[in-house]
């Protein structure tokens, strides 16, 4: 079973200590990018611990990276349906 597909059919406790156990990146964005939840692995890895919350993500990879993820955003906003987007983005 895919990461989200287990986060969506779990109780709300367990899928909490999934999200923050796995060692993938899990980041919750604003409209403007702006990061309103990580996971520790990410906190971890991309910012040494420090909290990524209210921070601009594309302030924090690199810029090939940063164009991809400012485009992809704008199409996901566009998405009405639901649809489930994946982009990887690559730390400067």
């Amino acid at each position: 079973m895919a990461l989200r597909e287990c986060l969506l059919s779990t109780p709300e406790s367990l899928a909490v200590a999934l999200a923050n156990s796995t060692s993938e990146f899990l980041i919750v964005l604003d409209e403007s990018g702006a990061v309103r939840y990580a996971n520790p692995a990410f906190s971890r890895a991309v910012l040494d611990g420090r909290a990524a919350e209210g921070q601009d993500l594309f302030a924090l990879v690199n810029e090939p990276s940063a164009e991809r993820g400012r485009e992809a955003l704008a199409a996901m906003l566009s998405v009405v349906n639901g649809e489930t987007h994946q982009v990887e983005l690559f730390h400067c």
